[in-house]
């Protein structure tokens, strides 16, 4: 098994945020029993990862499995504010580097990616944007990839964010490199939002799941309220 130092490196490369480094499934505590549905959920997808990511060298082999219903497919994680999506996704993320470190992965809030991508339109190359096109090849090929809070981001009447979420996700699935999807947004509202093509799309693309329960955040804070109290 690779050193502490090289799971420190590689989720510092990845994107992940210091404060879910080494966090596991079994260090996620739902705040509510649909939080425990949706970590056996996430338990499953990490078991049986090869059943939805397929890399370059299977393909070559022509190593294909004989049911191929969840190849490409994530997850989809909605639910209000607070109620843990994000951490259970970088869990997910955590289990499966562990499971083989040659999975790599990588994690970015969705107002970043749009940020990124829009900063490789500039005519003249800047230090940034440089940066942003090596992250956004990462993002394309990394065998499991986090976007957080996608509808969170700033959206013109134009439809180009929209467009460009769909046809990102559309192509890592059609790789067959599953993606983990936090929102705030119900299924409902998918289709007035992100567009009827999207929302089908949807189905195909993503396990969906609901998180439910009280806002995390506020809890804790109340809880220290009250204990100081």
């Amino acid at each position: 098994m690779p050193s502490k130092e090289f799971y420190v490196n590689r989720w510092r490369q990845s994107g992940l945020p210091a404060k879910y480094w080494d966090k596991r499934l079994e260090d996620y505590v739902p705040v509510h029993a649909s939080g425990r549905v949706a970590q056996s959920i996430a338990s499953d997808f990490v078991s049986n990862f090869r059943e939805h990511y397929l890399s370059e060298e299977r393909k070559e082999s022509g190593a294909l499995p004989d049911n191929r219903e969840n190849l490409g497919k994530g997850l989809m994680l909605h639910g209000r504010n607070g109620t843990r999506k994000s951490t259970l996704a970088a869990a997910i993320l955590t289990e499966i580097q562990y499971a083989a470190p040659a999975w790599r992965g990588y994690y970015i809030r969705f107002s970043e990616y749009m940020k990124r991508l829009t900063s490789t339109f500039d005519r003249e190359p800047t230090e940034y944007g440089i940066e942003s096109k090596k992250i956004l090849r990462i993002m394309e090929l990394v065998p499991i990839l986090v976007i957080d809070d996608i509808g969170q981001e700033h959206r013109s009447g134009s439809g180009f964010t929209e467009s460009t979420l769909h046809e990102f996700l559309r192509m890592r699935y059609d790789a067959c490199r599953p993606t983990i999807v936090t929102t705030n947004i119900s299924p409902k509202q998918m289709a007035s939002i992100y567009t009827e093509s999207f929302d089908s799309f949807r189905h195909d693309a993503f396990i969906t799941r609901e998180l439910l329960g009280r806002d995390a955040r506020k809890i804790g804070i109340e809880e220290n309220a009250n204990r100081d109290s």
